[in-house]
């Protein structure tokens, strides 16, 4: 007869390599489910198929809604009085990044998308002012994306240079839809 001991000793690296091997399996299971978790979340999904047909304007890639939304709205929002009559012409400078629907609803009211007073911008003209507007999607909740629109709310901050005057700062819900050519801006809507 053996020792109880001995046999117990004989067994332990077997018990050891089956319990490596477990282990290892356990943990790729663990990986590849963590990995295939990383694809998306309810928070933040994944990144959306690029757009079929989409095309570059004005330097931006119109397969990315969000880079449409920021380009779009930077762009109307920039201004530089004098050369420009008055902030619509931020509007028609953004034009390619806008649906056709929308430019045509926005019209000879696109100066509406940011009241700036006539003698504010009569005075920026005489001061040879330029306004310069950064746009920053927000974390805040929004409807959900669908294979046709995206919506956010866009946190706007306009620089003046060329005066003292405080940085301007303000709120738009901005809509990309969805276009032959790509997404394009279908609504800008100052809050």
């Amino acid at each position: 007869m053996t020792d109880a001991h001995t046999e117990d000793d004989a067994m332990t690296p077997t018990i050891a390599r089956s319990l490596r091997a477990r282990l290892g399996v356990a943990a790729s299971l663990i990986m590849l489910a963590l990995a295939a978790a990383g694809c998306g979340t309810a928070t933040e999904p994944a990144a959306p198929p690029a757009q079929p047909g989409a095309e570059i304007v004005a330097g931006i890639d119109t397969g990315d809604a969000l880079a449409v939304m920021v380009a779009a709205t930077e762009t109307a929002y920039t201004w530089t009085p004098g050369p420009d009559r008055d902030s619509a012409a931020g509007v028609d400078r953004a034009s390619g990044l806008l649906t056709e629907q929308y430019r045509a609803q926005l019209g000879a009211t696109a100066s509406g998308l940011a009241a700036v007073p006539a003698g504010v911008w009569a005075r920026w003209t005489h001061e040879h002012a330029s306004i310069t507007a950064t746009a920053v999607i927000t974390p805040d909740n929004h409807p959900g994306d669908t294979a046709q629109t995206r919506q956010r709310v866009v946190a706007l901050t306009q620089k003046t240079n060329g005066t003292s005057e405080p940085e301007r700062r303000s709120v738009l819900y901005v809509t990309a839809s969805a276009t032959p050519g790509g997404w394009r801006v279908s609504l800008i809507a100052p809050r």
